[in-house]
């Protein structure tokens, strides 16, 4: 009887766990690119913490074989953030479709123009939570919208 009593408790216990586990699939990252759906579906997310002066976070997400880099440098609180203008952005944005190189997109300018905005709804130290969009250019110069996107994400957690 009493391994019974213990078989249970530790089926449940098991079942706790797992439950609490599957709670930590916050982290998203979706945006339409071109006009196309684009989800990840394994996400990982760094904070620096404050290194010299500036903390740097990094949101990187993974979709069979295209990836997506959010990178925030020096951003400390919500608000209308620039992505990828001239030499000191507030964000950056990356784009890779496969291992071709001539398939990476930046959102990026070479003067003090604004390639897109990231909003920033929530962002303390468990996560963060906002929305972007910008224009993404690859090496031939030739562009594409990244409209719509969102993140909702916890530091240091990854989701596969």
């Amino acid at each position: 009887m009493n391994r019974r009593i213990l078989a249970l408790g530790a089926v449940a216990a098991a079942h706790l766990a797992l439950t609490a586990c599957a709670g930590i699939t916050g982290n998203t990252l979706a945006a339409n690119v071109d006009g196309t759906p684009w989800s990840a579906i394994n996400a990982t997310v760094t904070d620096t913490g404050e290194v010299m002066g500036v903390t740097t976070r990094v949101i990187a997400g993974t979709n069979i074989s295209e990836t997506m880099t959010l990178t925030m440098v020096g951003i400390d609180g919500p608000g209308t953030w620039t992505i990828g203008s001239g030499d000191a952005p507030d964000a950056n944005l990356h784009f890779n479709i496969g291992t071709n190189i001539d398939t990476d997109w930046d959102c990026v300018t070479d003067d003090d123009t604004a390639a897109g905005s990231l909003i920033i709804d929530t962002l303390d130290d468990a996560g963060a939570t906002g929305t972007f969009s910008c224009t993404a250019i690859d090496g031939a110069g030739n562009s594409i919208e990244v409209t719509n996107g969102e993140f909702d994400v916890e530091w240091g957690v990854s989701i596969f």
